[in-house]
C-alpha cells in the first residue's frame, strides 16, 4: 500500500528552499523509486520543492535514499510507513538507525525537516519518542475550526489526519484540506463535522 511522504526543505535560518529537485531512491542504490500523486497517477521522479519549500509523494512501504537534484546526498536510510498504524511502524522502524541529514549541494548547514518518516528522532542525543494519533479538542460540531492539543508540537513536527487524510500545514489562511500551527493550537481550512476523526501524531 502507497504511503505519503511529506518534507520540508530549509536553510540553516529556516529559510524554505523554493524550487528545488529531490531524487527518491531504493536504499542503497541508483534506482528511483515509483512515486504516485493523490490520486495514484505517477508523479515524476525527482520531485520539486514548492512555494512553501515542501515537496510530497506516495510511495510504497520501504527504505529510501534521497538526494538533490545533482545527486548529492541529502538523507539516507528514510523509512516510510504509516505512523497512523502503530503495528506497521513498530515492526518497520529501526531504532539504531536514525536518519542521517547532510548539506551537499546546498549551502552550508542546509537540512531536511522530516515530518513523515521517522517515528523517533533525535535531539541533542536525546531519542524523543511521538505522540501517535492525539484526539485534540473539542469535538468536531460541523463548525469549530479550531483544536488543541495536550502538548506543542517541536516546530513543525506534526501529522494532522481527517477521516485519515493527511493535510498539509501551510503559514496562514488554511483552506480545504490545510491548517495552520500556532504553539499547541491548530486550525483547519473547514470544520470537521459531527462524527469526522480527527488524529494528530506528533513530536514535542
Amino acid at each position: 500500500m502507497a504511503r505519503h511522504y511529506v518534507a520540508t526543505l530549509v536553510d540553516a535560518g529556516g529559510v524554505p528552499q523554493v524550487g528545488q529537485q529531490v531524487q527518491v531512491l531504493i536504499a542503497g542504490t541508483a534506482s528511483l523509486a515509483s512515486l504516485t500523486d493523490v490520486n495514484g497517477a505517477s508523479l515524476a521522479n525527482p520531485v520539486s520543492t514548492d512555494s512553501n519549500g515542501q515537496y510530497g509523494f506516495f510511495v510504497g512501504s520501504g527504505v529510501y535514499d534521497f538526494k538533490d537534484g545533482l545527486g548529492n546526498s541529502l538523507q539516507t536510510g528514510v523509512q516510510i510507513f504509516d505512523l497512523t498504524n502503530p503495528g506497521e511502524w513498530l515492526t518497520q522502524l529501526n531504532f539504531v538507525g536514525l536518519v542521517s541529514f547532510s548539506a551537499a549541494g546546498f549551502s552550508l548547514g542546509t537540512t531536511v525537516v522530516d515530518e513523515r518518516s521517522a517515528g523517533v528522532v533525535e535531539v541533542g542525543g536525546v531519542r524523543v519518542f511521538p505522540t501517535i494519533s492525539e484526539t485534540p479538542t473539542p469535538v468536531p460540531d460541523g463548525t469549530t475550526t479550531v483544536f488543541t492539543l495536550a502538548a506543542a508540537p517541536n516546530g513543525t513536527q506534526l501529522l494532522v489526519f481527517r477521516n485519515g487524510v493527511l493535510q498539509k500545514l501551510v503559514v496562514s489562511s488554511p483552506t480545504a484540506g490545510q491548517y495552520t500551527l500556532a504553539t499547541n493550537v491548530i486550525t483547519l481550512g473547514t470544520a470537521p463535522l459531527t462524527g469526522d476523526d480527527i488524529s494528530v501524531t506528533y513530536w514535542s
